[in-house]
């Protein structure tokens, strides 16, 4: 299965917040997955991805993803991940490390007072970690991260964003929804990851 978005934000003081609900690659299916998305030089874009690589004790599909981001017509990040057979090392120390929840949050925001060094949030241990990254380009950020289950890496990669905006200021837009969306996905996570739903022993 072939699935693609082409998102913009084109307008002066546009803004583009892309945050769909996990994907699950479950076992037997291919999904390659391709996202472009087309900013103006004064547009902001808040734009997360999460992935969980197979329900709890079973192995992942194949699962390939690509991302284009452009600003004022410059590329700002192209990036391809690839999970899941047949992809080379895929699951090994230097990709996931053992971990089966994957994903990332890209923040663009021409008012950022953006850090201009990498954080890296966790110790590496069996709940995961995150790494808060500068692009090139001024006021643009990735954080990428990996966690044994959906929760743990949501928890990481809200971490992340609430980082970037630990100097007080006005609540970042977005920020309000983010929380009130893991409040309300809890349970979800919590059963997509085999840890069990309302009721569970």
């Amino acid at each position: 299965m072939i699935a693609g978005a082409r998102p913009s934000a084109r307008g002066s003081t546009a803004s583009l917040h892309w945050l769909p609900e996990p994907l699950i690659s479950t076992r037997g299916s291919v999904l390659h997955q391709t996202f472009t998305v087309d900013l103006a030089p004064t547009s902001r874009l808040l734009m997360r991805e999460e992935q969980l690589l197979g329900r709890s004790g079973e192995a992942p599909g194949h699962l390939t993803t690509r991302l284009t981001v452009r600003r004022g017509g410059r590329p700002l990040l192209d990036q391809h991940s690839a999970y899941g057979h047949p992809a080379p090392a895929w699951d090994g120390s230097a990709v996931l490390g053992g971990h089966r929840a994957t994903g990332q949050l890209l923040l663009v925001d021409p008012g950022l007072d953006a850090p201009q060094e990498p954080h890296l949030i966790g110790d590496g241990s069996a709940g995961g970690h995150a790494v808060l990254t500068p692009l090139a380009a001024p006021q643009a950020l990735i954080a990428t991260a990996v966690a044994p289950t959906p929760a743990q890496l949501l928890h990481l990669l809200d971490t992340a964003l609430a980082h970037v905006y630990e100097t007080p200021r006005p609540e970042a837009e977005g920020e309000q929804w983010l929380r009130e969306r893991r409040e309300r996905r809890t349970e979800e996570l919590r059963w997509c990851s085999g840890l069990g739903g309302p009721g569970a022993a």
